[in-house]
C-alpha cells in the first residue's frame, strides 16, 4: 500500500502495457495502458472490499466468484481470500475455481481466446441459470 501511496502522491502518468507496442496493442478495444492515480485508486478500492467484508456481511444476496486457476495476470489468492470472508457472513457467496482453461487471462473474449463461445459461455449460462458448472 505504501506503493500505492505514494503513486497518488506523485503526478499522474500514463505508463504503456508494452512500451514496444504501446497503441498498436491487441486487442484494439482495450486500453494499452494504465494511468498511475487509476491503479492506485483501483488498489484503495480492493483494500476497502477486503476490510468491509470482514466486517459486515455483503449488500447483495448472493453471488458466485469465477476465476481461472491458471491466470498469469489475477491474484487468485486474493480472490480466494474475499471468498472465504464473505462466506463467513453467508453461504450465499460461491467461489468457482475453473483449473482447465489454460495460462489464459481474459477467457471472456472470443478474440484472444477462440474457445470462449464452447468452453467459457455455456458454463457462465449455467451459473446465472443457478445450475452448478
Amino acid at each position: 500500500m505504501l506503493l500505492m501511496r505514494i503513486l497518488a502522491a506523485l503526478p499522474n502518468r500514463f505508463l504503456w502495457w508494452d512500451p514496444r507496442l504501446k497503441e498498436r496493442m491487441l486487442p484494439v478495444y482495450a486500453y494499452p495502458g494504465f494511468w498511475t492515480h487509476c491503479l492506485a485508486q483501483s488498489t484503495f478500492a480492493g483494500e476497502a472490499i477486503f476490510t468491509a467484508a470482514a466486517r459486515s456481511a455483503p449488500a447483495a444476496p448472493r453471488c458466485t466468484l469465477v476465476v481461472n486457476a491458471q491466470d498469469p495476470a489475477v491474484g487468485n489468492n486474493a480472490i480466494r481470500e474475499l471468498a472465504a470472508r464473505w462466506r463467513r457472513w453467508t453461504p450465499a457467496y460461491a467461489l468457482e475455481i475453473w483449473d482447465d482453461l489454460g495460462k489464459v487471462h481474459d477467457v471472456i473474449d472470443p478474440s484472444t481466446y477462440p474457445a470462449a463461445r464452447t468452453r467459457v459461455y455455456p458454463r457462465l449460462a449455467a451459473l446465472l441459470e443457478g445450475s452448478p458448472s
